[in-house]
């Protein structure tokens, strides 16, 4: 079907025009089935993005880490399918930090569950001590297959920035 529109302007003898054409889709010959699709592999860290308070300094207060949960869940998927932490048979994955962090952390598990908490947040550079206002952690999620590696696996990343106490302001 193809339509044509004009379009005058004003009454008066210009016009402008278009042309378009509708088309309906047809059933066709029927082919055979291909081969199932695989199911995806999805990793999911609770918390990606941390925002930690320090004063004006830049320093973190001594109690902040010891006081407050940094901490982000390891969550993985095989489909629909959640995955349990580091299990015997059938699907699993595990938790590893890779080198480079300037991160302290625990690695912890509870069941099938996974957890990464941040325990501080130093780094020792040219004999002094150097916080740096943001800071990223890469972790490697492996995937395993009855307790062997399958040669799958994911980087993840958390970043941590600091939140400075800003001057009081006396005026206000």
């Amino acid at each position: 079907l193809t339509v044509s529109c004009r379009v005058y302007i004003n009454d008066s003898t210009d016009y402008n025009s278009d042309m378009f054409s509708v088309y309906k889709v047809q059933n066709g010959a029927n082919g055979s089935d291909g081969v199932d699709g695989q199911d995806a592999f999805t990793v999911i860290l609770s918390n990606e993005a941390m925002n930690v308070p320090a004063i004006p300094s830049g320093a973190f207060p001594s109690n902040i880490f010891s006081d407050y949960d940094y901490s982000s869940n390891v969550i993985v998927y095989k489909g629909s399918t959640k995955l349990n932490y580091a299990a015997t048979s059938g699907y699993s994955y595990t938790v590893s930090l890779l080198p480079g962090s300037r991160f302290s952390t625990t690695i912890s598990t509870s069941g099938t569950e996974c957890k990464i908490r941040i325990n501080n947040i130093t780094q020792d550079l040219s004999g002094g001590l150097y916080i740096p206002d943001y800071m990223v952690a890469n972790f490697n999620v492996s995937i395993l297959y009855n307790n062997v590696a399958t040669g799958t696996a994911f980087t993840k990343t958390i970043a941590v920035s600091k939140a400075k106490q800003g001057p009081l302001l006396d005026w206000i």
